[in-house]
């Protein structure tokens, strides 16, 4: 069995639940008290897929506006990220293609999945058909619906993300 590490970057405008999706995927818990991340976080959680074992290291990354130039030093030798959006607000709002553009400045080549969470709130503004085009339109390596709170496809997001880095490694020769 081969070992592989793997650093994540989750990224996506503040409160749109990445810290939400990080503890629910690491701890199992939920909080609904929303307490802003100042600069990062960062957590450990390996992942199996056979015949490989997958530690990833996830950074959790402060969305705020405030942080843009700091947060560039953070993405250096990350294998992929996690565009979070929040779909109980309108896409436009949510600068997708600004945290692409941050992101492959540094790391051009990393491949991303796009994660819509809060699935759980009645209150959506953004439509399944219009995520997934979305995702194709910005060159996604897949897409996810979640729900931090209630846990729907948490697990399915990272193991997503896992599977895609893990192929570019085959693709590549490197394992």
């Amino acid at each position: 069995m081969g070992f592989v590490r793997f650093k994540i970057v989750l990224v996506g405008d503040e409160n749109v639940g990445k810290s939400s999706l990080v503890r629910r995927f690491v701890d199992n818990k939920f909080t609904e008290n929303y307490i802003p991340t100042l600069g990062f976080q960062l957590f450990l959680k390996p992942l199996t897929f056979r015949p490989y074992t997958v530690e990833l290291t996830i950074w959790d990354i402060a969305g705020q506006p405030s942080f843009e130039f700091v947060r560039r030093n953070y993405y250096s030798h990350s294998q992929g990220f996690m565009l979070v959006l929040d779909l109980t607000k309108s896409m436009a709002d949510q600068h997708l293609e600004q945290w692409i553009a941050e992101v492959h400045a540094v790391c051009p080549e990393v491949p991303f999945i796009l994660v819509g969470n809060k699935a759980d709130l009645p209150e959506q503004k953004v439509e399944k058909g219009e995520f997934d085009k979305k995702s194709k339109q910005l060159g996604a390596a897949g897409e996810v619906i979640t729900s931090a709170k209630t846990g729907t496809n948490v697990v399915n997001a990272f193991d997503l993300l896992g599977r895609v880095y893990l192929s570019a490694l085959e693709l590549k020769g490197v394992i």
